[in-house]
């Protein structure tokens, strides 16, 4: 399924501005492991040791912390929304 995903500005500098992607998955974390796929300077700054989310980014479906819902299972649905910002920024 493909989901919208929002990213942090740091973020988005490092693809070249763009702050709103169109991606494909069924949870969160197959939905940020093509966003790495496909931008790879991104990989980089989204992922600690290959398998957990970078402590200083949150991600968010819709307006909720995925720490709350179910981490990198937490399932998406039509209409979902993926958001990645720096854990600075807020929520």
């Amino acid at each position: 399924m493909t989901v919208k995903v929002t990213l942090a500005p740091v973020l988005a500098d490092a693809i070249g501005g763009a702050r709103t992607l169109q991606l494909e998955g069924n949870t969160v974390g197959e939905v940020l492991r093509d966003l790495g796929e496909r931008h790879a300077p991104l990989a980089r700054m989204l992922w600690r040791d290959g398998a957990a989310v970078n402590p200083m980014l949150a991600v968010f479906r819709n307006q909720d912390d995925i720490r709350t819902l179910e981490g990198l299972a937490t399932p998406l649905q039509p209409g979902d929304e993926v958001a990645v910002i720096s854990a600075a920024e807020g929520g």
